[in-house]
């Protein structure tokens, strides 16, 4: 009986001893929870099973084609396609994922946006038990200018110049976060990261200096700054953007002022008229947003048929006031300078939100040029 007795309380101690493992156990897998803050991951050390990233809607500001709501649209056009970064994080997330392609596609009856059909493995983006952030940029543009290649830190290049009616160099981006246990995102919003100044330049022919016909050569579009403004401020030609940051946080800047126009000959340059319907001198313009402090300096270069000879540089500056101080992503800020004889004599603003689907008055002429409703008559 004693033996028995001896063999039960040792069964009773391991049992407890057992139970107290379990608790420690439990525990420690708590501790470990708080720590990474995750909802059910665990330990750095064991990131778990990878699980590939999948998006069910994109929506982008301000849409092409299709009706917005809330001022977004979805995009559901079968082969589009964005491109993916995703940040390094410690030693959970060390490879680099810069521009990875991800493509709108049916997977088993559903639409979603994944990887190829035809990507690799290596052309997936994984998740494990770590949030992962995670930015996108719209369209996706495998030419698309990164300013630190090689580190997935999502900061690219930007540069302004003339829109290309027929192939937009339109930029949408945004973040999110996701992990192997969340790893189905389903809506992605993106904004735009340009904005775009339309500027219009029509003449007065009764004011006329040259015998035949008056081109306009050059244009550039500098300032927004005022004097001694050290904050990077005004009208920038490049620049780059975090695609992980909001608003205006995101916007670093380059290269001060901007040339949009610069023609030598006569064939090269715009016609003037006196109409804006008429004018050939009419630029779709996609700028840098940023703050402005100063007045913003217009000045063109018009002319006959000879650059040099019977040129004269003309100057307006518009105040900030008339911009709203601001040049902000997914607006348009329409322009429209009347040259009179020697000067620019007549200056109207208008600013509106993006809108890139075409009005009455836009389109492309024959020979390319570009045309559009100002509507700041």
């Amino acid at each position: 009986m004693e033996r028995k007795r001896l063999n039960r309380t040792h069964l009773l101690r391991n049992g407890w001893t057992a139970l107290l493992c379990a608790a420690c156990l439990l525990a420690g897998g708590c501790t470990a929870d708080s720590e990474t803050g995750s909802e059910a991951g665990t330990n750095r050390d064991e990131p778990g099973t990878p699980v590939a990233l999948s998006i069910s809607s994109l929506n982008v500001s301000q849409p092409h084609t299709r009706a917005a709501s809330a001022g977004y649209t979805e995009i559901t056009d079968p082969g589009a396609q964005m491109g993916l970064f995703r940040k390094k994080e410690g030693t959970w997330y060390t490879a680099t994922v810069e521009n990875l392609p991800y493509e709108y596609r049916i997977i088993d009856g559903v639409p979603r946006w994944a990887a190829p059909p035809s990507a690799t493995a290596a052309g997936t983006l994984w998740l494990n038990h770590y949030e992962a952030q995670i930015a996108a940029c719209y369209p996706y543009n495998s030419d698309l200018a990164v300013a630190n290649t090689g580190t997935g830190d999502g900061i690219v290049k930007l540069t302004a110049a003339e829109r290309d009616a027929d192939a937009p160099q339109d930029l949408w981006y945004g973040h999110t976060s996701a992990n192997n246990r969340n790893p189905h995102i389903g809506s992605l919003q993106l904004r735009q990261a340009y904005c775009r100044m339309q500027v219009t330049v029509v003449y007065d022919k009764n004011f006329s200096y040259t015998a035949g016909d008056t081109y306009l050569y050059d244009l550039t579009i500098s300032g927004g700054r005022a004097a001694g403004d050290t904050q990077n401020t005004g009208i920038y030609s490049t620049g780059t953007l975090d695609t992980f940051c909001d608003g205006m946080d995101g916007y670093a800047y380059v290269t001060k002022d901007y040339t949009a126009i610069s023609k030598v000959a006569s064939s090269e340059a715009y016609p003037l008229d006196e109409t804006a319907d008429a004018t050939r001198a009419k630029f779709d313009l996609m700028l840098l947003p940023n703050t402005l402090t100063g007045a913003v300096n217009f000045s063109v270069v018009v002319g006959g048929t000879a650059k040099g000879t019977d040129t004269r540089e003309m100057n307006v500056d518009i105040p900030a006031a008339d911009f709203g101080g601001t040049l902000e992503p997914g607006k348009i800020y329409a322009v429209k300078l009347t040259i009179k004889g020697m000067d620019i004599t007549k200056v109207m603003t208008a600013t509106t939100d993006w809108n890139p689907t075409v009005t009455k008055g836009s389109g492309t002429t024959a020979d390319g040029q570009q045309h559009f409703d100002l509507s700041v008559e």
